[in-house]
């Protein structure tokens, strides 16, 4: 079964910084075409478990065509998380042990939208370069519809041998978030010294996106080794604190 897509256009470096779910161009049908393409790419090869299919999509004619697989949840899985409300870390564990899937594909919702910007420590005055160094101060976002998947914290040194990208900040509500109001001002508050931080979360002098030309959309998927079925007894479906259906 598909959980629906991301979007993934605004990207720097041939790497995506932000994510959102859902795509802004899509609607029930593309996405209903697209993740039976995804799910079916992924019978075709009997493959079990959570996966990523990322697709090129036409802005004129909205025909969408196959880009890669990957074999594995995305960084950006955060998104999809908040807007279905399923935690795909354990169903992807679950499935690996040999379980049945959860939830039928009827049963899939997509309630509000969500924004994921990925927090580098790069020198934003000498062309992005990484800026390893201590983190001396550090002050994390929080608050209603706020998630921070950070790998750092006060006093933890970004190493030169690894990525720069510290920190993945993802912010949802009820009704579509706009960069400029709903991402930006929470970015803001990750403050850090030691090292000179760059959160990607408007992109407006590196990265743009042009919806004349392709589109990158991501259709993710879920596969048990026993096929589409539902254990009823192992979760219900409830509203959380902001009113979106999740699973418990």
């Amino acid at each position: 079964m598909h959980l629906g897509e991301r979007e993934c256009s605004i990207q720097r470096r041939h790497q995506k910084v932000i994510e959102e779910c859902p795509s802004p161009i899509n609607d029930p049908e593309l996405r209903k075409r697209m993740g039976a393409a995804a799910v079916k790419l992924a019978r075709a090869v009997n493959y079990t478990g959570a996966g990523t299919v990322e697709f090129l999509v036409a802005g004129a004619t909205r025909e969408f065509y196959f880009l890669e697989m990957n074999t594995r949840l995305q960084v950006e899985h955060p998104v999809t998380e908040l807007v279905t409300g399923i935690d795909l870390v354990r169903e992807q564990i679950n499935v690996a042990a040999g379980a049945m899937l959860s939830f039928r594909q009827e049963e899939i919702g997509w309630h509000g939208h969500a924004i994921e910007c990925r927090v580098y420590a790069e020198d934003a005055e000498n062309n992005f370069v990484p800026s390893p160094g201590r983190i001396s101060y550090l002050r994390v976002p929080s608050g209603p519809g706020v998630r921070d998947d950070s790998g750092v914290e006060l006093g933890s040194d970004v190493s030169i041998y690894y990525d720069p990208m510290i920190s993945k900040l993802a912010v949802w509500d009820a009704a579509e978030i706009r960069p400029s109001i709903g991402c930006e001002p929470r970015s803001t508050s990750t403050q850090l010294m030691g090292s000179k931080p760059r959160s990607d979360s408007s992109g407006k002098s590196y990265a743009t996106r042009n919806s004349s030309q392709a589109i990158w959309i991501q259709a993710l998927f879920l596969v048990s080794s026993k096929g589409e079925t539902w254990q009823p007894q192992t979760r219900q479906k409830v509203k959380d604190k902001y009113g979106r259906a999740i699973w418990r």
